[in-house]
């Protein structure tokens, strides 16, 4: 399938230099990705991806050096890596409907179930006015259940920079509940 999505590339030269990158680097892109994603379909989903994105930026990839173009591929493989693991994640979420349902269960008075409902309703009205960077940070924490080295490898940042960029975090998030946006 990668050879399809080389073929696509109009211009030959930049098919070529494309097809000499993913001949250098292909193991580099399956192996960072590797890091996150353990089932081999999906690293090659996300392997896709990866070449869809660096086919776009092949005047910047042909401008950099090899360290440069080393790191600009690692970066693009774990932020698709990570984007695919997010996505799946929201995808394998119940939907709103059946959360209800299984309030229902839960409950012994419609009063109770009324309070969890509202409140379910104003967490999703804060996250959605939470920064984007807050909620990426709670969602590698939480979510992915990353460790705070881990989130630092990948933001850039040491250990304890991420506990205070959480601690922020969650303080905007409280704040915006408290607010009721």
């Amino acid at each position: 399938m990668i050879q399809f999505v080389l073929a696509t590339i109009e211009n030959p030269s930049d098919r070529e230099f494309m097809e000499e990158v993913y001949e250098n680097y292909h193991r580099l892109i399956y192996s960072e990705i590797g890091k996150y994603l353990h089932n081999h379909w999906d690293i090659e989903d996300v392997m896709q991806s990866v070449l869809v994105k660096l086919i776009d930026k092949i005047p910047l990839l042909r401008g950099f050096d090899r360290n440069q173009r080393i790191n600009y591929i690692i970066v693009a493989s774990r932020n698709n890596a990570l984007n695919y693991l997010r996505d799946k994640k929201r995808a394998a979420q119940f939907s709103y409907d059946e959360d209800l349902d299984a309030i229902d269960d839960t409950f012994s008075t419609p009063e109770d179930r009324l309070g969890h409902i509202e409140m379910i309703e104003d967490i999703q009205k804060a996250w959605g006015t939470l920064d984007e960077r807050s909620r990426h940070l709670l969602e590698m924490k939480y979510i992915l259940e990353l460790s705070n080295s881990e989130i630092g490898e990948m933001i850039g940042v040491s250990s304890d920079s991420v506990r205070m960029l959480l601690t922020r975090a969650r303080k905007k998030f409280r704040n915006c509940l408290e607010r009721g946006e």
